[in-house]
């Protein structure tokens, strides 16, 4: 992980400073992931990767004021197929190539 963006913030138990935490590990490991393409590099097909995130700092999992609501890190899956026709093997037949990923946050 120390050679992408993600592994950079996300940090290490080295450096705990720069640790932030994927409000998307919420979701179950099957289900996370927001885009699905065709590898053609590992020649895999329907490759699912999550290239979405929200990242939260330590202060909005046990801080006091604004914070993440527990178990509240979503891929909107569902409303992805809802907007999507047919197999949505078309661009235009798709609302986008991720699926939109949210967090509630409590005051």
């Amino acid at each position: 992980m120390t050679h992408n963006v993600t592994g950079i913030l996300v940090g290490s138990p080295f450096k705990p400073e720069r640790i932030f935490l994927h409000a998307q590990y919420d979701v179950p490991a099957n289900e996370r992931y927001t885009a699905i393409f065709d590898d053609f590099v590992t020649e895999e097909p329907g490759k699912r990767l999550l290239l979405d995130h929200i990242l939260l700092s330590p202060a909005f999992v046990s801080g006091g004021g604004l914070r993440k609501h527990p178990q509240s890190g979503t891929i909107h899956h569902a409303e992805y197929l809802a907007n999507t026709a047919g197999q949505g093997s078309r661009r235009e037949d798709r609302p986008s190539d991720h699926r939109m990923v949210s967090v509630q946050l409590d005051y």
